[in-house]
């Protein structure tokens, strides 16, 4: 996968290949490559639906990649729970449904945008955890789409674990 194969699959959907070119070279220059590989930084863009939601997960990566505790590379955790995975803590007691990273991207340019409208701050782990937690509600499917259900959590029940 490379920038190209992204770029045509980004203009098939309509999106300015120039806008994807520009964020996607910007994500490997400020995205330190101990921290995270260009395949992944390929993978969320391939996933994003929007160049916002690509945006916004740059940002965060950059954020996350930037404290003491870095080499925890927060961001392993959407990969994982995107898939269902069970991993330490949340989902070896609850299953979480599966949901496509795009639904995970989306949901944190969703969670990360009602943040900053309210003020608040939070980390990008604490960010991961209230949408895994929303995914749990849904493990028997039938629920809305993730990002709606996200959606529906923010408005219901706020966001707890702010800085």
């Amino acid at each position: 996968m490379n920038i190209k194969t992204i770029l045509k699959h980004k203009l098939k959907n309509g999106q300015n290949d120039s806008n994807w070119d520009l964020s996607i070279n910007n994500a490997f220059k400020v995205l330190n490559p101990n921290y995270i590989s260009n395949s992944e930084i390929l993978l969320f863009a391939l996933n994003a639906k929007k160049i916002e939601h690509f945006d916004n997960i740059v940002s965060l990566l950059y954020s996350d990649s930037r404290l003491p505790n870095s080499d925890f590379r927060t961001y392993k955790k959407i990969f994982k729970y995107s898939k269902g995975e069970s991993i330490e803590g949340r989902s070896k007691k609850y299953p979480i449904k599966e949901y496509d990273l795009s639904d995970w991207i989306e949901s944190l340019y969703i969670t990360s945008k009602w943040l900053e409208t309210k003020g608040l701050n939070t980390s990008f782990d604490a960010q991961i955890e209230y949408i895994g937690c929303t995914a749990e509600v849904n493990v028997d499917g039938g629920l809305a789409s993730l990002p709606n259900m996200v959606i529906d959590f923010l408005e219901l029940y706020g966001f707890e674990k702010v800085l």
